[in-house]
């Protein structure tokens, strides 16, 4: 038989890339990276929200009173929502182009602390959720200690 341009006895083969070998892409040291704090104080009245650098200093701040939640809705799960969103864009904003890792430190029994879990895990949250490392509770309890106040009667 006569050689032909395509060979039909063979199967097709994808070809080959054997003149050029792919090379990793060069591993980001993520060890280095700065480690950044998320501070949330929920108390039964407000949700306080700092974000600090590694060395201590305060980047940004929000609360559900300057959200514009007074009084008692200070205190509710929306007005954390609010403050929540609000320092998450205030952290991209301090952050912008920076790789970092965020601790969250969660002290509080306040309804802003469910509030800002869940802020975090929906879509508002995304941006900084990818960049925490840990979570801690920092809630103190009081085990013996002095004697409460009296229950107050209404």
């Amino acid at each position: 038989p006569a050689p032909s341009a395509i060979d039909l006895s063979q199967p097709p083969s994808a070809p080959s890339n054997e003149e050029k070998p792919t090379t990793p892409l060069d591993p980001v040291d993520r060890r280095n990276w700065p480690v950044y704090r998320l501070h949330c104080q929920a108390t039964p009245n407000n949700t306080l929200l700092t974000f600090t650098a590694p060395d201590g200093c305060v980047k940004a701040w929000a609360s559900a009173g300057s959200c514009g939640f007074k009084n008692t809705r200070r205190g509710s799960p929306e007005g954390a929502y609010a403050a929540s969103v609000k320092i998450f864009e205030k952290i991209q904003a301090a952050t912008e182009g920076k790789e970092f890792y965020v601790h969250l430190f969660l002290k509080g029994f306040g309804l802003g602390r469910n509030a800002l879990v869940q802020t975090l895990a929906s879509t508002e949250g995304e941006s900084v959720r990818r960049r925490v490392l840990y979570m801690t509770d920092r809630t103190p309890i009081k085990i013996g200690g002095t004697r409460a106040k009296k229950m107050r009667r209404i």
